[in-house]
């Protein structure tokens, strides 16, 4: 008999798919997408946008399943649906879109059933199981990914205001780094407004699904106001440089 096991994690869903004869089992193949659903999840609620990734994670898996003819499906999560407080709305949500009845395991379950797969997988019959990964599943990279892009950005700004200014002093064309540097100003600040990491968690408000409506009404004209100031400052001190070079 042929069994597949959809695994749904908080940054992956995972498919196996085995073959199993009395206790006995045979991997056939496995498949994984990085779905994140840690990164949806906001003052402890997946999102509407997280949940519809759940659903087209399973969409794709089903597909796959069906093209196999394979009817034996069982489908689990972990923290990725056991630790949000809209729990049973994400289960409803899934069931509907997908048809799978999602089975949520505890925490003590989930610890057991790794040990198991880990003492099948190595052949052992007893030992100590460290569940490292486990401890790494809950660490929210789509955050840690939106924090390294926002400093890029201002990093980028810093780098182009300086690079103007050492043209000035060069007596060379600083326009070709200024207007760059002038938009960057604009994009780091608009994004430290939007993002819900940033300012965005004060200032963005939420649907009645959760998701996140962005406040740009706000945003826009405070990063064009302040991608002006930049401007301006440089522009002053280019005076102010010239000005002291002719006394």
């Amino acid at each position: 008999m042929k069994q597949a096991v959809i695994d749904i994690g908080s940054n992956s869903i995972r498919l196996t798919l085995y073959k199993t004869q009395g206790q006995s089992f045979k991997i056939l193949f496995r498949e994984k997408i990085m779905a994140g659903l840690a990164g949806y999840v906001e003052e402890g609620k997946l999102s509407a946008e997280g949940i519809d990734c759940a659903c087209s994670g399973l969409l794709s898996f089903r597909s796959i399943l069906q093209a196999l003819e394979i009817e034996n499906v069982r489908v689990f999560a972990t923290a990725s649906l056991r630790n949000i407080s809209n729990t049973e709305q994400a289960l409803s949500v899934i069931r509907a879109a997908t048809g799978y009845a999602v089975e949520v395991i505890s925490g003590e379950d989930e610890a057991l059933f790794g040990y198991a797969g880990a003492m099948e997988e190595l052949h052992l019959t007893s030992g100590a199981f460290l569940g490292i990964g486990n401890a790494l599943g809950f660490i929210n990279y789509t955050v840690i990914w939106r924090y390294f892009s926002w400093t890029n950005q201002t990093l980028a700004m810093i780098v182009l205001w300086a690079a103007s200014m050492y043209l000035f002093k060069e007596k060379k064309n600083y326009w070709i780094t200024a207007v760059p540097a002038t938009f960057m100003s604009a994009v780091s600040c608009t994004y430290f407004v939007l993002a819900p990491e940033c300012l965005g968690g004060l200032l963005n408000a939420k649907t009645a699904e959760g998701a996140t409506i962005y406040n740009t009404a706000v945003a826009y004209p405070i990063g064009i106001v302040f991608a002006i100031a930049m401007l301006a400052l440089f522009l002053h001190a280019t005076k102010k440089a010239g000005a002291q070079k002719a006394a």
